[in-house]
């Protein structure tokens, strides 16, 4: 007696897998939509040229297109209507991809072939001597025109017209084969495509072309790149000789071979008709197909076994995917297909499915993929895992592997918390728009933005775990100490990466809080596994964690302690993104400073806010006051400003519009002094005025015209009320540099401070 858990394999050809009377194909829903394109398209016709020579040559006559792992089991198809169901169905575990291409490629070889048997018996009259060539390949053609029809459907010779051909494969939850129009449904692209041929087909007209909606574009773009294929193959501008020359059709062993057919052609290819030549290649190539394109059909007792077989039985060349190794498990972890579909778990994988659509560019797929799991990693467990896949699909697949010994409670949870990482990515991190009523205000949308800008995903786990509680919650509590976590994790990393001239050792800080938490200010693990969010720490404890961290990092005991460090940075070169959020931090709500011409303070709050997200969406670039080059011949700017290497720090930077920036940006030192008090003027005739009275030389129309046009500038207002007849001096950049560090600060280390809310206190 077999034991239950051995499976069977044999190596049918295509056509003897497909044209079996009564066996269709079910693709559960766990398996990802159908991906194929014009890549994987042109690659497999490249194998069937390859496969058509090797045959006309008399080698080996099989082209083996991988493994496909089946289940037989009609029982588990939902809904279940057994009246309705072929006599034998094979659950789809491995092989989609490659089954539904070639099921395309028959549909679309049956119909060409089709519109050449139809020329063909234009020029064939009955009642003359027929053509002994035409007659031959017509019937090679009507042969093999019906089995690449078979492969399509089979005829359960019963149900209503139309639905007593049942597609050979349709899709779980958005296919269900039924006898009538009221109990049947076709809706995925290949169940649907194959049930409007088999309309067709009733309807006696089943080589007519099917019509394809907008709104089926990948199934569009298949079939075109099949077809474009296949008129290639008609017009012989392919890399087969066989098929180009065709001068197999002298030989009757080689049409044997190539054409199931087992006599050669009456003449030579040199006297075939230009239907004939068409004709016998797309018979050549649809019998190729059929007859010697092979697979290994591996059929396991049950949908588990299969799943032991998904992945090292894959054979496509594409590795699969963490994210799809784990998927067979969750379905079986609730207890198979059926009972996935409206689980928990099915929900969550929706979820990460939303996040990796189908239609992404590899690359950008393989990016994101890689971000889910490794920020998912250290949210659940406090782990650092790699980039390799072997890494993320044991970290992925180990609380649903035999012996794992986690209740399914515990299962959903983990499951769960993969979604909830994929919906904070999708949702928050990588959407230009977040929901404002998450964010609160301008000011901490604006610290999402710096954070996706400096491209700090580290912090991505810890803003994790609290945006969690505030998404499932929706309380205001909760949602305030999302706000605040974010606040401070961006003015952590600000003092932190603006202080420094490396970014070493903040990843390790961040893993330590995620998988120890902080001794030192006893602030807990906070991975998932170990704290669930009814029991994270308030916000007030991360704060304190963090500028603990912070001042025993950069050894700060005072404001300017840290204004001596950023002083001391070329904070242009280190991080762009940063220099521009420090100068709308020093800049928000202030006001020039009477006493210090040139400076500013902070003035009352709400006189000129600048912490806001279409100031820093808006077209700025940062202007350096000095020029980035030294002019020895413009002695406006003192040549201290670049031996003492000041010219890329804080103290030379201001924001201006990138039009403007590229028309003033090498000007001498009064020319831009009057530029800038323009800009930072709201009068528009006075600006005009300013522009006449200055004087400016080699200043065109256009760039008078886009100064007097320009927004209203507060981060120039300032600089520009420096005294006319003094040149930009060294002492007063390193001054101004000071200043505006230590305005950054008082906003920096408020959103550090227990106090921090939605607004800067």
């Amino acid at each position: 007696m077999t034991p239950q858990h051995d499976f069977k394999h044999n190596s049918p050809t295509f056509g003897e897998l497909v044209g079996r009377q009564g066996l269709c194909f079910y693709v559960p829903t766990y398996q990802r939509g159908f991906t194929w394109g014009s890549d994987q398209i042109e690659r497999l016709f490249e194998d069937l040229f390859a496969g058509t020579d090797r045959v006309a040559a008399g080698d080996n006559p099989s082209t083996f297109l991988g493994s496909v792992i089946f289940f037989a089991d009609k029982f588990a198809v939902e809904p279940n209507r057994p009246n309705a169901l072929p006599t034998q169905v094979f659950h789809v575990v491995d092989g989609q991809q490659r089954l539904t291409t070639l099921l395309l490629v028959c549909s679309s070889l049956m119909r060409a072939a089709h519109q050449v048997r139809a020329e063909l018996e234009a020029t064939y009259v009955a009642d003359s001597d027929p053509d002994p060539t035409t007659t031959w390949l017509r019937e090679i053609l009507k042969s093999v025109s019906d089995r690449l029809l078979g492969a399509l459907h089979f005829d359960d010779g019963q149900s209503e017209d139309g639905y007593r051909f049942k597609p050979r494969m349709i899709r779980q939850a958005s296919d269900i084969w039924g006898n009538t129009i009221t109990d049947a449904q076709y809706e995925s692209d290949i169940a649907w495509y194959l049930h409007e041929i088999a309309t067709a087909r009733a309807e006696t007209s089943a080589y007519e072309p099917i019509s394809v909606s907008p709104h089926r574009p990948h199934l569009r773009l298949a079939l075109d790149a099949i077809e474009s294929a296949l008129d290639a193959v008609q017009i012989g501008e392919i890399n087969c000789p066989a098929l180009t020359e065709l001068k197999f059709v002298t030989s009757d062993e080689a049409c044997a071979r190539l054409l199931d057919r087992p006599e050669r052609a009456p003449v030579g290819p040199s006297l075939f008709s230009e239907p004939q030549r068409r004709g016998v290649r797309l018979a050549t190539i649809a019998s190729f197909l059929l007859t010697h394109v092979k697979v290994i059909e591996v059929i396991a007792p049950n949908e588990e076994y299969a799943f032991t077989l998904f992945e090292p039985l894959n054979t496509t060349g594409q590795p699969l995917t963490p994210i799809e190794t784990m998927k067979p498990l969750v379905v079986q972890a609730e207890g198979g297909s059926s009972r996935f579909i409206g689980s928990p778990s099915a929900g969550h994988l929706e979820v990460v499915d939303r996040f990796l659509p189908e239609d992404l560019e590899p690359d950008q797929r393989a990016r994101r993929l890689d971000a889910l799991i490794t920020s998912f990693a250290l949210v659940e467990r406090g782990e650092k895992i790699g980039r390799g896949l072997l890494d993320q699909r044991s970290f992925l697949r180990q609380p649903y592997e035999t012996g794992a010994g986690m209740k399914i409670r515990d299962q959903r949870a983990f499951s769960h918390g993969l979604a909830t990482t994929a919906n904070f990515l999708n949702d928050v991190w990588d959407n230009d728009s977040p929901t404002m009523a998450l964010l609160g205000n301008e000011p901490t949308h604006l610290c999402l933005r710096v954070l996706t800008a400096t491209r700090h995903r580290i912090a991505i786990p810890l803003l994790v775990r609290f945006y969690e509680r505030a998404n499932e919650t929706n309380a205001d509590a909760d949602i305030q100490e999302f706000r605040r976590v974010l606040r401070s994790v961006t003015a952590f990393w600000t003092l932190w990466r603006t202080a420094l001239t490396t970014t070493s050792g903040i990843d390790s800080v961040h893993r330590r809080l995620i998988g120890e938490g902080h001794a030192e200010t006893n602030l807990p693990c906070l991975a998932r596994a170990d704290t669930p969010h009814e029991d994270l720490p308030e916000a007030v404890e991360v704060q304190g964690a963090l500028r603990g961290i912070l001042l025993g990092k950069l050894k700060i005991t005072s404001t300017e302690d840290w204004v001596n460090l950023v002083g001391a940075q070329s904070v242009y070169q280190t991080e762009k993104a940063l220099a521009r959020y420090l100068i709308l931090l020093a800049h928000d709500d202030a006001i020039e400073d009477s006493e210090s011409p040139g400076h500013c303070r902070r003035g009352a709050r709400g006189c000129g806010p600048t912490l806001n997200v279409a100031t820093w969406k808006a077209n700025y670039s940062i202007e350096h006051m000095a020029p980035q080059s030294f002019n020895a011949a413009d002695t406006t700017y003192e040549r201290a400003i670049y031996d003492d290497g000041l010219v890329d720090r804080l103290g030379n930077l201001l924001l201006l519009p990138a039009g403007i920036n590229q028309v003033i940006g090498n000007r001498s030192w009064p020319d831009k002094r009057v530029i800038y008090q323009v800009l930072s003027n709201s009068d528009p005739d006075k600006r005009q005025d300013g522009l006449k009275n200055a004087g400016l030389t080699n200043i065109g129309r256009k760039a008078t015209e886009l100064i007097e046009s320009g927004d209203y500038m507060p981060f120039c207002q300032f600089v520009g009320s420096l005294p006319p007849d003094e040149n930009l001096s060294a002492d007063f950049v390193r001054e101004r540099g000071r200043r505006l560090a230590r305005l950054a600060w008082d906003r920096l280390w408020d959103d550090l401070s227990p106090t921090a809310l939605g607004a800067p206190t």
